[in-house]
């Protein structure tokens, strides 16, 4: 098999490259620089130049499609919907990386697509992706965690201080630890599966917890005031039921919070 990869130098693009060439796996890694000293074989450049390799992604069996780009620090959607849209018109299978926290708290509970006029751009991108090939898959990411390159410290609120803010009300995250992660991409990838997939363990976290045990780890302080952020008290729990049916089983099932399991591979 011959897979096309976007994002092989993000956080989750990078563990999934490392892990489709242990596998056997052939990979053409997009990359904004070069793989150096690195498996596989890598062409330079950004979503936005995919015209330049067409005939390198149509020799390929599989896109999998982990890169995300930004402008002034947001997500670009218009980057990602017409490199989703350039992925369809060559005819290969995708496997796309979609997110739990664009979807609302009722249809995220299942595996299905969603596209309501009001709803994420992800969501639409998704169901334009699944009407128009079948064959092809969605993973919805919960909060990702674990070895080097994990966002979760950064985006936890600090105050002037550097100690952590608690929410006024906590709400709850769906976790997953990297390494499941890679598990459920390489398991849809051997089974050749379709649909959406849920990367979440089944359980939801609070919040709060996962804010004292970084803080913890960190030997950081909580700071005395708490804040109303909309993020901190999301409330998201999300069924994995067709991620278990091809097989997936997390090895993290619950949140575990080791200050060098973030910053070391």
């Amino acid at each position: 098999m011959r897979v096309f990869l976007t994002g092989a130098r993000g956080y989750v693009g990078r563990h999934i490259y490392m892990a489709l060439v242990d596998s056997g796996i052939e990979v053409v890694a997009l990359s904004r620089e070069p793989l150096s000293g690195l498996p596989g074989e890598s062409v330079v450049g950004e979503l936005g130049s995919l015209g330049l390799h067409g005939e390198v992604i149509r020799q390929c069996d599989l896109i999998v499609h982990t890169a995300m780009g930004y402008i002034d620090d947001q997500e670009d959607s218009h980057s990602d919907l017409t490199a989703l849209r350039f992925f369809l018109q060559s005819g290969v299978r995708i496997l796309y990386t979609g997110n739990l926290f664009t979807c609302p708290s009722l249809p995220c509970l299942h595996e299905v697509p969603y596209s309501h006029p009001d709803s994420n751009w992800r969501n639409h991108a998704e169901a334009e992706l699944l009407r128009a090939s079948p064959g092809s898959a969605v993973v919805r990411l919960g909060f990702v965690y674990g070895r080097c390159g994990g966002h979760i410290h950064s985006l936890l609120p600090r105050d002037a201080e550097d100690r952590f803010y608690l929410p006024e009300q906590s709400g709850c995250w769906p976790m997953v630890h990297i390494d499941d992660v890679v598990g459920l991409y390489l398991k849809i990838i051997q089974e050749g599966a379709s649909g959406i997939f849920h990367a979440a363990t089944g359980y939801s976290e609070l919040a709060e917890d996962i804010i004292r045990a970084v803080a913890k780890a960190e030997k950081g302080m909580l700071s005395p005031d708490k804040v109303a952020l909309p993020f901190l008290q999301n409330i998201l729990h999300a069924s994995n039921q067709r991620s278990r049916e091809i097989g997936w089983r997390p090895d993290y099932i619950r949140y575990q919070q080791e200050g060098r399991d973030e910053k070391v591979d």
